[in-house]
C-alpha cells in the first residue's frame, strides 16, 4: 500500500528519460475530446499543460465552433473539429441520416485513437446530447484499443449519467470536484456524499465508490484532494493557490493524464502503488505550480500564468534530490 512520503519516488520511477534514442511520440500522445461553441478555453489549457508536463503530441476533438479559436491560441495542437451539437444539423435531418454522419465522424476519430495512448474527456464538452453522443462512442473505442481515460467537468456529468461507459476499466481516472461528486454518489452508491469534515468517513465512502465501478480510479478535488483506487487512499495538502480562477482543473487534468500514461507504460507499472502514486503526485505538481504563479501574480493570477511554472514545480518535486 502506498503512502504519501514513497508516492513522489515511486512517480519519479516512471518518467521517461530525455535521450537522444527517443522519436517523436514516445513520450506520449494524448488527446482531449472537448471544446464547443461556448468553451473553447478549457480544452486549451488541458492540452496545453500536458505538453508542459512532456507530452509529445496532443490532438483536441473538438466542434468547428471551437476550432478556431483553439487554432488561434498556438500551433502546438493538433485540432481535429469532429464533434457536431444539436444546432449544427437541420431540425428535419431524420434518424438515419443523423446516425450516418455521426458514424462517419466517428469513424475518423477511431483512425486517430489508434495512435493515441490517452484521453481526457470533458473539458469544454457542454452538455448537448449529440455532442455526449460522440463522447460515449469515443469512451467505448478507447476502451476497445485500451486507451487510458481521464473524466473531467462535463465527462463526470455523461459517467454520472451512463457508468457502464468506466465501469469495471482500471485505466480509467475520473476527477470530480465536490458537486460532481455528490452527483456520483447519488447515482452509483444512493448515498450522500460524505466531505472532508469527516474525513475517514469520506475515504471509506471514496474506496467504496471505486469498488463499485471495479475499481477505477478517483480523484475527488477539493481544498484537501483524495485519491484512491478501490484499495488504497492517498490525501494531498500541498500548498497551492489561493485565487480560484476558471481553468485550474483542466490544468490538472492534462497533467495527470500525462503522468497516469507513463505509469500505464512504464515497466515499473507492476509495482504496487505506482498509478496511484502519479496520481497523487500530479495533484501535488498541480497546486506547487499554482503557489509559484500566485507567489508572481496574486489577485490578477489567471489560469494561464500556470504555463509559466510547470517546468519550475516539475524540477522542484522530480528531478531535485
Amino acid at each position: 500500500m502506498p503512502f504519501e512520503g514513497n508516492a513522489i519516488q515511486l512517480a519519479k520511477e516512471v518518467i521517461p528519460k530525455l535521450s537522444q534514442k527517443l522519436h517523436k511520440g514516445q513520450a506520449g500522445r494524448i488527446g482531449v475530446v472537448g471544446g464547443s461553441f461556448l468553451y473553447s478555453g478549457a480544452p486549451y489549457f488541458c492540452a496545453t499543460s500536458s505538453l508542459l508536463m512532456g507530452a509529445d503530441l496532443c490532438f483536441v476533438f473538438c466542434t468547428k465552433g471551437a476550432s478556431v479559436p483553439l487554432k488561434s491560441y498556438g500551433a502546438d495542437l493538433i485540432i481535429a473539429p469532429l464533434l457536431k451539437e444539436s444546432k449544427d444539423f437541420d431540425y428535419e435531418l431524420d434518424k438515419n441520416k443523423l446516425e450516418s454522419v455521426i458514424q462517419s465522424d466517428v469513424s475518423e476519430i477511431s483512425q486517430m485513437l489508434s495512435k493515441i495512448h490517452a484521453i481526457i474527456v470533458g473539458p469544454g464538452l457542454g452538455r448537448d446530447p449529440i455532442i455526449l453522443d460522440y463522447a460515449c462512442r469515443i469512451c467505448k473505442i478507447a476502451r476497445q484499443n485500451d486507451v487510458s481515460i481521464v473524466v473531467d467537468a462535463d465527462g463526470c456529468h455523461l459517467v454520472t449519467q451512463k457508468y457502464d461507459l468506466i465501469r469495471g476499466y482500471e485505466k480509467v481516472v475520473i476527477t470530480p470536484n465536490v458537486p460532481e461528486y455528490s452527483r456520483l454518489c447519488k447515482a452509483i452508491l444512493s448515498e450522500d456524499a460524505l466531505d472532508i469534515g469527516n474525513l475517514e468517513g469520506l475515504k471509506e465512502q471514496m474506496l467504496r465508490l471505486s469498488k463499485k465501478l471495479g475499481h477505477v480510479n478517483i480523484v475527488r478535488k477539493d481544498r484537501l484532494d483524495i485519491i484512491t483506487d478501490g484499495r488504497s487512499v492517498l490525501t494531498c495538502d500541498e500548498e497551492g493557490s489561493l485565487r480560484r480562477c476558471g481553468g485550474q482543473g483542466d490544468i490538472l487534468s492534462g497533467i495527470t493524464a500525462t503522468l497516469f500514461n507513463w505509469s500505464v507504460h512504464a515497466s515499473s507499472t507492476k509495482k504496487d502503488g505506482v498509478k496511484i502514486s502519479t496520481l497523487y503526485s500530479a495533484c501535488v505538481l498541480t497546486r506547487l505550480t499554482g503557489r509559484l504563479a500566485f507567489e508572481k501574480y496574486k489577485r490578477t493570477m489567471r489560469a494561464g500564468n500556470y504555463f509559466e511554472y510547470i517546468n519550475d514545480a516539475f524540477t522542484r518535486l522530480f528531478e531535485m534530490d
